[in-house]
């Protein structure tokens, strides 16, 4: 909820205890602490002569400020409550946060020790200093001077009167704010909207003004306006989305932040360009004449979430959702403004995941506190618009109002307090083309003859960002604004992930070999044959002698047969890609198979704008599986039998996806490449050890394929089966 809040007393007053005690510590930062990050104590003898002692290095003080506003703008980036904890007794201390809370939109709290403290001492009939001074003691005696306690109670007692001055209902004893803000009578209480008939609630916009116009030119006073976030980016029609929901006012309109708002608020308060916004967006709006004052402007009406009541009911809005994980009692132990924007515009994750990869609309169905109705966009990874899905999602109080190539909407009304769901094609879309260009996932190569390939980033395959436009994007060559030449989709090896069984392939699944080289494509452009590697840019290392496309161009090219057929089959089927595997053993393009000889064979034809297979361009290439398998029965008894042979393994080819099985010697072997480039393994799965010991028994240090083979005939892991002695 962006809020600051500034602690104010004189040393030993109570406020670190009170931090401590109320679990804060990691939401403060400490004057105090950071003196003694700067500089070790330093050493004094006592009056008395009689020993020595150490105290905190007041010298550092002016860096210590300096450090303090430092991390404070640090963690205001993030939208992070933050608790300051000094004494703020003295001329200007309260206004010196003014610049950064104004340029973040902050709210800032104040919670004054001072009051109470003096009340007390007065009642109890004791000297404040003295007070003070035992306090002092209890936490090791850091003040040794009774005028430091002095000095700051004759500040306290000038400037009380005008401390605050400003900031009415903003200030607290520290009994008054906990009771407000912390613990379980600090429960939120949701504000009503009971004065509206109607509701609606907006999923992410992401510059489709078409339907947001429509939507927006449907309205009838008494209607409440609820915008999820994500407004810009992905559209067409960003800088008129914008201006549309800039102009919007009234006690009616409600924004909240979403993830892509951040990337705003990064250019706004300090000229960071991040993501698609930095990119691309930020041009089309600055070129439409939005200044970045109109984009503060906006950014300054962000909300983290609002949580209302109507009509009996009450409804939690966030632009990623509350996680069923995040309960009721949990809710009341940390509350919301403890958290930072990022735990409403992306959502919480386990370690190592990502909030995508959590369903959290069916994890709500074993939440068993009560709560309200979550509704939020952000998130489609399961949204399928099925309505064995709506169903489960309206069991769980639960509304999403993302989906791939959606607009949606959801409505209350007076008679219907459960939310209404409504569902529109989008409308003002980019091209394919755009939208991979625009895509922080996906990387670009210019290529000296003016193509440019598309692949997905390390970090996709690292963190397995696969998406539509990730998992396309791996060779796909543009032209303009066309879509020229394309490999295979993303795929993947059988159990590689949950969707990757062989219980979700669509039968009948067509069954290819698998083979062991690089991918080659050949594509028409211009009226020219192109030939290219998936990057477009081939590789060189240790073991070539040239590279992958030098490989690819000289073995296609020297098959006159092969390319005759290719250049029929292109001119016939024009907007297509031929996809070969290319073996180039002579060009010392070495992987695990042992193969004796170049060649270029033929895998698939693909259509440029689809993606699909050109059944009828195959045929002519005579591009064959080497079985149809019409169930599941019949896959399992050839991939039984094709581990018998030595090969990469197969390509299953469903209805509806392409999967990889991989055989049980390129598994072993590929485990013996790995252990004798690393001396070894600590894991084994797939036999490989039984190879390396071999190995090691014949003094081999180089993996090559040939003696790969020869590792594991001798290791008897292939005996009494069919195998190929070379391909």
């Amino acid at each position: 909820m962006r809020k600051l809040v500034v602690l104010v007393g004189a040393p030993a007053v109570g406020k670190s205890t009170w931090i401590f005690g109320k679990s804060l510590e990691p939401y403060t930062l400490s004057t105090d602490d950071l003196r003694q990050l700067l500089s070790q104590p330093v050493t004094f003898i006592n009056d008395d002569n009689d020993g020595v002692h150490q105290n905190i290095n007041w010298k550092v003080d002016h860096r210590t400020w300096e450090l303090l506003d430092q991390l404070l703008e640090e963690r205001m980036k993030q939208g992070q409550t933050v608790f300051v904890d000094a004494t703020h007794l003295f001329s200007g201390a309260l206004s010196r946060y003014k610049k950064l809370t104004a340029k973040y939109h902050y709210d800032t709290e104040y919670i004054d020790f001072m009051a109470p403290f003096l009340q007390q001492a007065e009642q109890d009939g004791n000297d404040p200093v003295a007070v003070l001074e035992k306090q002092d003691g209890w936490r090791g005696t850091k003040i040794t001077d009774s005028n430091i306690f002095k000095k700051y109670l004759r500040r306290y007692q000038n400037v009380k009167e005008s401390l605050y001055a400003g900031h009415k209902g903003h200030v607290f004893t520290p009994d008054e704010f906990s009771t407000k803000f912390l613990g379980a009578a600090a429960d939120e209480e949701p504000i009503s909207l009971d004065a509206f008939d109607t509701i609606k609630i907006v999923g992410d916009i992401h510059g489709d003004y078409s339907n947001l116009d429509k939507l927006m030119n449907d309205h009838h006073k008494g209607t409440a306006y609820i915008f999820v976030g994500d407004y810009l980016d992905r559209g067409s029609k960003n800088a008129e989305t914008f201006k549309l929901l800039a102009g919007l006012r009234g006690k009616n309109i409600f924004f909240l932040r979403g993830n892509h708002e951040q990337r705003m608020e990064s250019w706004v308060y300090n000229h960071e360009k991040r993501g698609q916004f930095g990119r691309d967006t930020l041009v089309e709006l600055l070129k439409a004449g939005i200044t970045d004052e109109d984009m503060d402007n906006f950014v300054a009406q962000l909300k983290d979430y609002l949580y209302f009541t109507y009509h009996g009911a009450s409804y939690m809005v966030t632009h990623a959702g509350i996680d069923p994980v995040w309960t009721f009692w949990q809710r009341r132990k940390e509350p919301y403004f403890l958290q930072s924007d990022n735990f409403f515009t992306e959502g919480l994750s386990k370690e190592n995941q990502t909030p995508y990869e959590r369903d959290i609309d069916i994890k709500a169905l074993s939440e068993y506190v009560p709560h309200p109705f979550n509704i939020h966009g952000h998130r489609n990874e399961f949204e399928d618009g099925s309505e064995e899905r709506k169903e489960l999602m309206k069991a769980a109080k639960t509304v999403n109002l993302t989906q791939a190539g959606k607009f949606m909407y959801t409505t209350l009304t007076e008679s219907e307090a459960f939310p209404h769901t409504h569902t529109l094609d989008r409308i003002d879309v980019p091209s394919k083309v755009q939208e991979i260009f625009n895509d922080p996932d996906v990387k670009e190569i210019e290529l000296p003859d003016g193509l440019v390939s598309h692949n997905f980033t390390k970090e996709v395959f690292r963190e397995g960002r696969w998406t539509p436009n990730t998992m396309m994007a791996r060779g796909l060559f543009t032209d303009g604004d066309k879509i020229v030449g394309r490999g295979f989709d993303k795929f993947f090896n059988v159990g590689e992930n949950k969707s990757a069984t062989l219980d979700s392939l669509h039968f009948p699944v067509k069954v290819y070999e698998k083979h062991n080289g690089f991918l080659a494509l050949a594509f028409i452009r211009d009226h020219k044959l192109v030939i290219e590697t998936k990057s477009g840019l081939g590789y060189t290392d240790s073991d070539h002698t040239k590279s992958t496309s030098d490989s690819a161009c000289d073995i296609i090219y020297g098959d006159e047969k092969l390319l005759l057929q290719m250049v029929k089959v292109l001119k016939k089927y024009p907007d297509t890609t031929i996809a070969l595997e290319v073996i180039a053993p002579e060009d010392g393009d070495f992987h695990i198979l042992h193969y004796v000889k170049n060649q270029a064979i033929p895998l698939a034809v693909i259509h440029n704008q689809t993606g699909k297979f050109c059944g009828p361009a195959e045929e002519l290439l005579g591009i064959k599986p080497q079985l149809i398998a019409n169930d599941r029965k019949e896959l399992d008894k050839y991939l039984a039998g094709s581990n018998r042979i030595i090969h990469e393994g197969v390509v299953l080819r469903g209805t509806n996806k392409l999967l990889k099985a991989k055989s049980d010697y390129y598994l072993a072997a590929k485990e013996l490449r790995t252990a004798m480039a690393h001396g070894g393994k600590s894991v084994w799965y797939h036999g490989g050890q039984r190879m390396f010991e071999y190995a090691q028994s014949v003094h081999q240090k180089k993996f090559t394929p040939e003696f790969a083979l020869e590792a594991y005939q001798v290791a008897g892991i292939g005996q009494g089966e069919e195998q190929n002695e070379a391909i």
